[in-house]
């Protein structure tokens, strides 16, 4: 997948996520107080996807089994970066109720689809490994 494609799609993503959180704080007032939750939310993943994508590209190029590492390690790293996030903005912001989860994995899931998009892009165009 070329840099301007995943540029363009992660874009997409980005409304795709943008979209509905900026009508639920327009219609809903009780949501405003997780506006800049739902901001430092997109722009973590929007990081993650920007490095995944650029570990999935130098990785693919290469011979052996390290793209299959990437993808392995990438999905426990950002579990573990996600529930950190997620355990810092509890301690540092003390939300009321529980609002922000939802806006977390709503993010998490769009995020989620668009990262095994273009990973199986990259995969696809990764040259086969030679049968033993």
């Amino acid at each position: 997948m070329p840099v301007l494609s995943f540029v363009r799609q992660l874009l997409i993503t980005l409304a795709a996520c943008a979209t509905p959180l900026g009508l639920l704080w327009w219609l809903s007032p009780g949501f405003r107080p997780l506006t800049g939750f739902a901001g430092m939310t997109l722009l973590l993943f929007t990081l993650i996807s920007a490095v995944l994508y650029a570990l999935g590209r130098m990785t693919a190029r290469k011979q052996g089994q390290a793209f299959l590492g990437v993808v392995l390690i990438s999905s426990f790293a950002k579990m573990a970066v996600t529930l950190a996030f997620l355990a810092w903005f509890k301690y540092a912001f003390k939300p009321e109720g529980s609002g922000f989860l939802g806006v977390f994995l709503f993010v998490y899931g769009v995020f989620g689809f668009f990262e095994v998009h273009f990973m199986t892009q990259i995969g696809k165009a990764t040259p086969a490994l030679p049968k033993p």
